[in-house]
């Protein structure tokens, strides 16, 4: 089986991250990474298309800055990243 290579990145939510996150997605594609990125300006909607598409293809990791977008949770209150067993990696 091949490596799993797929990393979620965030956007819509601030200027700074849509930044980061973009020119972060270039790099590590270019180092073979799929990128995809969660649109945070309709989460509910996004976190069900995620959810999805996580059953085909799993990902990597997450990555997220400065701690933002480690609280994102189910309507039952669970971890949305510890529910679906995603790794989170946090860029200070």
């Amino acid at each position: 089986m091949a490596e799993n290579k797929r990393l979620l990145l965030f956007q819509g939510g601030l200027d700074t991250v849509d930044l980061f996150s973009g020119e972060l997605g270039i790099g590590l594609a270019k180092l073979g990474y799929e990128i995809t990125n969660f649109d945070l300006i309709d989460s509910a909607k996004n976190l069900g298309l995620l959810y999805r598409s996580l059953q085909e293809n799993p990902l990597t990791a997450m990555i997220a800055f400065n701690s933002r977008f480690f609280g994102l949770t189910t309507p039952s209150g669970a971890n949305v990243w510890e529910t679906l067993g995603i790794p989170c990696i946090n860029i200070l």
